[in-house]
């Protein structure tokens, strides 16, 4: 810990405007420090991103995130629906997502902040391509300011159930500029 929090002064000295939290595994395995960390990456004015698939975050990493003005929180979400997401995703993860967002939108007026942003990433697949326009209104319902969508890395997926067809892989594109419109 003390080595990752000495990471961020460095980074401070070198004069790193912005730091990310991401990849290799959920950071809020790791609550206490990814808390820290992110308090100071704030208190030396860096901009600050955190990915996660929002399933750890405390009502205190939220009030903590909100507090320290946090600049960005993406959490993978891939459907609308927990039938759906929790189809990709796991059993019981959709429920979670969605209170982490409630709890973010509560903490954030309850403190008159608009920190942290909060953002969806949804990997596309063929068991959410239907529900792209439904997201947008999930993250209306939701209070989220942004969505983002990349379509799933297939590499060693062949032949499941999570692959795009064809007709769904050439209609991509137009359904995501409808869904901008």
């Amino acid at each position: 810990d003390e080595r990752w929090l000495r990471l961020i002064d460095e980074a401070n000295m070198m004069g790193i405007p912005m730091m990310t939290i991401a990849g290799g595994g959920e950071p809020f395995v790791r609550a206490k420090l990814v808390q820290q960390l992110c308090v100071k990456i704030k208190s030396y004015g860096m901009e600050g991103f955190i990915q996660t698939n929002g399933t750890l975050i405390s009502d205190e990493a939220v009030e903590a995130l909100v507090e320290c003005k946090w600049d960005h929180v993406t959490i993978s979400v891939d459907a609308p629906t927990a039938a759906v997401n929790d189809t990709i995703r796991d059993k019981g993860v959709f429920d979670k997502t969605v209170k982490t967002f409630e709890r973010f939108k509560e903490i954030k007026r309850k403190h008159g902040s608009k920190f942290p942003e909060t953002a969806i990433h949804m990997t596309v697949t063929a068991l959410n391509f239907g529900f792209l326009r439904e997201m947008v209104d999930f993250c209306l319902d939701h209070g989220v300011e942004m969505i983002s969508a990349s379509p799933l890395l297939e590499s060693g997926l062949e032949n499941t159930e999570y692959i795009m067809n064809e007709e769904q892989r050439r209609a991509l594109p137009d359904k995501v500029h409808e869904v901008i419109r």
